[in-house]
């Protein structure tokens, strides 16, 4: 298991390792909008933060996102170095792929207002670079969804797959198979537990 830096140092919870040829890559994204506070409302609302604190908040947010770009990067090149048919990249927020768009304005792509977008803007252009299959897994939503949520500016990208797991009150799981030999590389299959 490769870590971003050293036992106690920053960005040592970012982690990466490769099994049977596919990339398995672990990043510190969590939810609420990736700790980046928008505005002086936000960072007091249903919070005891002072200005301050948010501020602290919001420059830990710009390094660690820095960090983890860096480290996806470095991820997709050993990647395409090593002709990896997959690469697996999971965090924990979810990254607002299911904001509102409307013809005219895609909400995610407004810098001001997601913690996410300039991660989503890297891995978009570090996908689209790449010849295998991407598969994201990330939670924080609560619910089971499988999709194609990330387009360029030209194309859906048709080798990026999301799973977003299951969660409270839902508690199942989500069994993930893989096949470096198929076109798809990733199989998705949900596994639903019995509630009482």
């Amino acid at each position: 298991l490769d870590h971003q830096g050293k036992a106690g140092e920053k960005f040592f919870e970012n982690t990466r390792f490769v099994k049977e040829g596919i990339i398995f890559v672990g990043i510190n994204m969590p939810g609420s909008n990736n700790n980046k506070v928008l505005d002086d409302k936000e960072c007091t609302n249903k919070s005891a933060r002072t200005p301050e604190m948010c501020a602290a908040g919001n420059k830990e947010y710009e390094e660690r996102d820095a960090a983890n770009v860096a480290w996806m990067a470095d991820a997709f090149k050993l990647a395409r170095d090593s002709k990896a048919p997959g690469i697996v990249l999971v965090w924990q927020g979810d990254p607002g792929f299911d904001l509102p768009e409307t013809e005219d304005l895609d909400e995610r792509a407004d810098a001001g207002r997601s913690g996410f977008t300039n991660f989503l803007n890297k891995l978009v252009a570090e996908t689209e670079n790449y010849a295998g299959q991407v598969l994201i897994v990330h939670g924080d939503t609560h619910f089971f969804k499988v999709d194609k949520p990330l387009y360029s500016p030209t194309k859906l990208l048709p080798n990026l797959t999301r799973l977003q797991t299951f969660g409270s009150p839902s508690i199942h799981w989500v069994r993930v198979m893989v096949d470096p030999s198929s076109a798809n590389v990733f199989t998705i299959d949900p596994v639903i537990v019995k509630q009482k």
